[in-house]
């Protein structure tokens, strides 16, 4: 699948983007059933986490950096 969005690294990013619109597109990306009409960065990328956790295709590298940017911080928070 090809979009015109970068994949989202950090965690800033991610939490900038529509939540709503972001569990829409991980519903779809789950269920293997892509809304090509959607133009919005969230939905792609909930949509893309949806392919991966639902077995369709492996963690991109900038999911992989999202993760490790998510664990760094939380064990920042849990070291406090």
């Amino acid at each position: 699948m090809s979009t015109d969005f970068k994949g989202v690294t950090t965690v800033e990013e991610c939490e900038a983007l529509d939540r709503d619109v972001m569990v829409k597109g991980y519903r779809a990306g789950y269920a293997n059933t892509p809304d090509y009409t959607q133009r919005d960065k969230a939905y792609w990328h909930g949509y893309m986490n949806g392919q991966v956790d639902g077995g369709f295709m492996p963690a991109s590298p900038e999911q992989q950096e999202l993760a490790r940017a998510y664990v760094a911080r939380w064990s920042t928070l849990a070291a406090i």
